[in-house]
């Protein structure tokens, strides 16, 4: 899904009708150098543990860390730099230095020529998901480790 640009949205977008989304939705502008985010909404407050006057005006790499991956990163350049959508899973860190699966769509807002202005980011901590995913992974290799013993 691509949105066409009509009227962006400035400081007025209404706290009261995207701050309840459990989501945490992210505005950045890459018109401008670094791709700043120009709105965060209580969600991501939330998720991450940064008020939103300490993030306005940042580039989301404060969100990585040491283990955050080189793929997901180069991903989500190829797509902003060649204006496409993206759903990419990647380790975020909170301010607290928390590790967090953060589930991150990209969408492009596009001006009327077709030039993407801004990115709109929903983020979804999955890390409980992935932890679970992980759980059932090692049950079943050790499920597959136990019928092989019995049948040999």
């Amino acid at each position: 899904m691509t949105l066409t640009r009509h009227a962006l949205p400035g400081p007025e977008i209404s706290d009261a009708k995207l701050d309840p989304s459990i989501q945490a939705l992210t505005l950045s502008d890459v018109r401008m150098p670094g791709a700043p985010l120009v709105y965060v909404n209580r969600g991501f407050e939330k998720m991450t543990g940064y008020e939103r006057s300490e993030v306005i005006g940042q580039n989301c790499r404060f969100l990585q860390g040491p283990d955050t991956s080189s793929d997901a990163i180069a991903q989500m350049r190829a797509a902003i730099a060649s204006g496409a959508p993206l759903i990419v899973d990647v380790l975020n860190y909170r301010k607290n230095g928390t590790p967090f699966w953060n589930r991150l769509s990209l969408t492009p807002v596009k001006d009327p020529m077709g030039r993407a202005t801004h990115y709109i980011g929903i983020q979804s901590d999955i890390t409980r998901m992935r932890f679970l995913q992980e759980r059932l992974q090692l049950i079943a290799l050790d499920l597959a480790a136990t019928e092989k013993h019995e049948l040999d």
